[in-house]
């Protein structure tokens, strides 16, 4: 805790140098919109969620302007877009959230069409999408980005091992958006692949074991319908 509020105290300063700078030189704008992103980081960290979000905010407000001038700054517009979306949904602030959301997806689906690097992060923005709207209720909403993620994540794990425990929760949220969609028999296709993954992955890291009872829970209630 103590390094924490350390790391608010250094970047709050940096945020105050940044906004005097700003006043005289418009060049530091980035620089302004980084610092505030690194104190909504340390807000954060210390569980102040409601400040953390305007920061967050603050720099989308900022590279929202800086990406008319500049294309190049899309990548960091992105990232303040998830930034936002991702401190609503941790309000559950979920409705919200949700167009941050839809927005990140289609700013990094742009992205990663001309580099397969953001590839990754595409298939993140996508489950972050796909788990806002199963918390919303919104099952036939949920079903294309809860695919795409769950495509996306799948070849990644082909190459990538550690990718494994996000296959496994990418298949998991196919299962319950299929159970909800009254398709038992390929939710539980979807339930037995993660339990399957999980149950391998619980081999050497016992910290997966309680996902493959959780996974064992909802089969059993599957079967009693």
């Amino acid at each position: 805790m103590g390094r924490l509020k350390e790391s608010l105290t250094s970047t709050d300063e940096a945020v105050n140098i940044h906004r005097e700078l700003v006043k005289s030189n418009s060049a530091q704008l980035p620089h302004l919109a980084k610092a505030i992103e690194d104190k909504a980081i340390a807000l954060r960290g210390l569980g102040r969620r409601e400040e953390a979000l305007q920061h967050s905010q603050e720099a989308l407000t900022i590279y929202r302007e800086l990406v008319k001038t500049n294309p190049s700054a899309t990548a960091d517009l992105a990232w303040a877009v998830i930034n936002v979306g991702g401190d609503l949904a941790s309000l559950n602030r979920y409705q919200d959230a949700l167009a941050p959301s839809e927005e990140a997806a289609k700013v990094v689906r742009k992205l990663a069409e001309s580099n397969p690097a953001y590839l990754e992060s595409l298939a993140m923005v996508l489950s972050n999408l796909s788990v806002i709207q199963i918390e919303l209720d919104h099952f036939e909403q949920a079903l294309a980005p809860t695919q795409e993620a769950l495509n996306l994540i799948r070849q990644l794990a082909k190459s990538n091992p550690a990718a494994l425990d996000d296959l496994a929760m990418a298949l998991l949220r196919m299962g319950v958006v299929q159970w909800f969609l009254k398709h038992p028999e390929v939710a539980r296709s979807h339930f037995e692949e993660a339990r399957s993954i999980l149950r391998t992955l619980a081999a050497t890291n016992p910290k997966y074991l309680e996902a493959v009872e959780k996974i064992n829970n909802l089969l059993q209630e599957l079967n009693r319908r």
